[in-house]
């Protein structure tokens, strides 16, 4: 990935969550009527984040989740230069990359120990930053 003006992928930087599915709102509401109900801000709130790094050869490993439906979200980050975006600004970083999939920790594999689940391949695609363009 590569972006003009002095961007810097930072492959250190590529890092995800796996956190509980949301719930569906119930039939006839909204998403964004229902996280404003009791039900809805408690469901928020119950959320339990797992976070990971990636490594370099692309795999991660998170210890000790629940059986469950999940939702893995996994990004990479890019720092820019001094004036970049400004005569003022420092370096920082944006995420460059986002993928996110949904995953299932089945019973079998929390009753029979620490053997892996395979997620396969998250492929990673490009966030069209404005910033990254000036």
């Amino acid at each position: 990935i590569t972006y003009p003006g002095g961007w810097k992928v930072d492959w250190t930087a590529a890092n995800g969550i796996i956190h509980k599915r949301v719930p569906e709102p119930p039939t006839g509401q909204s998403m964004m009527e229902w996280v404003r109900t009791s039900e809805g801000q408690k469901a928020i709130r119950d959320l339990i984040y797992y976070s990971f790094v990636i490594e370099a050869d692309g795999r991660f490993v998170v210890d000790n989740i629940p059986p469950g439906d999940y939702t893995l979200s996994a990004g990479l980050g890019a720092s820019w230069p001094v004036g970049a975006i400004d005569q003022k600004s420092q370096t920082g970083s944006i995420t460059v990359a986002y993928a996110e999939m949904s995953i299932v920790v089945p019973n079998a594999a929390v009753e029979h120990g620490a053997k892996p689940i395979d997620v396969g391949v998250l492929q990673l695609k490009k966030v069209d930053n404005q910033k990254a363009s000036r």
